[in-house]
C-alpha cells in the first residue's frame, strides 16, 4: 500500500529545496550585480583622479617650461653681460687655478677664457691632505714638515716655478694632488676655490701655505667660493690678506674675480652689486 504521506512530504522537501535554490540563486545574482556596479564606480572615480591628475601634470610641465625657458633667457643675458663686461680684461695673463676639495670650476675657467687669460696649471687636492699629512708625520722642531714641504713644492709647480713635470704625480694621487694642463710657463695670477663642505679649519692649514707660496713668488691671489658656502666660511674669509670672492660660480661673482684678478681690492659678497671702476693697466700687478 502506497504512503501518500511519505510521497508529499518527499514532494514538499523538493519544492521547498528547489525554492531555496532559487532563492539563493537570486541572491547571488543580486550580490553580482551590487559588486558589478560597486566595481563599475570605483573604475569611474578612478578614471576621474586619473584625468585630474594628467591634468596637473600638464599644469606643472608647462610651468616648468617656463621657468626653464626664462632661466634659458637668464643664462643668455648672464653670458652676453659676462662677454660685454670681461672681454679682454685679463689679455696677455697666465692664470692657474687651485682647488682644495671638490669644486666644480669649469664656470671659472669658461669666466677665465672670456676674460682673455692665457690657460695655466690647475691643481686639485683634496681638502683634508694638508691636515692628514700634518698628522701624519710630526713637525720637527725648527723644520716644516713634509706636508708643509710638498704643498710649498706643489704651489711652486703650479706657478710655473717648478719642474715640468710634477714630481709627486704618482705619489700624490694616492694622497690626493691632481696636477693637468697649461705649460710650465710662469703664472702671473692665481684663483683658489674652496670647496664649501669643508670648514675653515679643515682648510686653513693648505690655505695658509699656498698665500704664502704666492707672496714669496710675488703673485697676485684670489680665494673663491661657490654660491651656498656657509656664513662662518665667508666670514672666516673676510679676515685673510687677498682679495677674496663668495659666489664665483655666478655670473657676478665671476666677475668679481676677474676684477680682483685685475687689481681690485676687497671681500666680495654673493650680492650683486655694481663693480667700482676697472682698474687701470698701470694700477694692475
Amino acid at each position: 500500500m502506497i504512503d501518500w504521506r511519505t510521497h508529499a512530504f518527499t514532494l514538499v522537501a523538493l519544492f521547498l529545496a528547489l525554492a531555496l535554490g532559487i532563492a539563493i540563486g537570486m541572491m547571488l545574482d543580486s550580490s553580482a550585480d551590487v559588486a558589478l556596479k560597486q566595481q563599475e564606480a570605483a573604475l569611474v572615480e578612478l578614471q576621474r583622479r586619473l584625468t585630474a591628475t594628467q591634468s596637473i601634470l600638464r599644469q606643472w610641465e608647462s610651468r616648468l617650461e617656463g621657468e626653464l625657458e626664462v632661466r634659458r633667457q637668464e643664462e643668455a643675458q648672464a653670458r652676453a653681460f659676462l662677454q660685454e663686461t670681461l672681454r679682454d680684461r685679463l689679455a696677455g695673463r697666465r692664470v692657474a687655478v687651485a682647488s682644495l676639495g671638490e669644486v666644480p670650476w669649469g664656470s671659472v675657467l669658461e669666466a677665465l677664457s672670456l676674460a682673455g687669460a692665457e690657460k695655466g696649471r690647475l691643481l686639485a687636492v683634496d681638502g683634508t691632505w694638508y691636515t692628514r699629512r700634518s698628522e701624519a708625520f710630526s713637525r720637527l722642531e725648527g723644520e716644516p714638515s713634509p706636508a708643509a714641504a710638498e704643498a710649498s713644492f706643489a704651489m711652486a709647480a703650479l706657478m710655473g716655478k717648478g719642474p715640468d713635470v710634477f714630481f709627486t704625480l704618482a705619489r700624490g694621487q694616492e694622497a690626493g694632488i691632481l696636477m693637468a694642463g697649461g705649460e710650465a710657463e710662469e703664472a702671473t695670477g692665481l684663483v683658489i676655490l674652496l670647496d664649501p663642505s669643508l670648514t675653515f679649519p679643515e682648510v686653513r692649514d693648505g690655505l695658509s701655505i699656498w698665500l704664502e707660496t704666492a707672496r714669496k713668488a710675488e703673485k697676485r691671489a684670489v680665494v673663491a667660493v661657490p654660491l651656498g658656502s656657509p656664513p662662518a666660511l665667508a666670514q672666516a674669509l673676510s679676515t685673510l690678506p687677498v682679495p677674496t670672492v663668495a659666489g664665483v660660480d655666478t655670473p657676478f661673482g665671476q666677475a668679481a674675480l676677474i676684477w680682483l684678478l685685475a687689481g681690485g681690492e676687497g671681500h666680495l659678497g654673493p650680492q650683486p652689486q655694481p663693480l667700482p671702476p676697472w682698474p687701470s693697466e698701470e694700477a694692475s700687478p
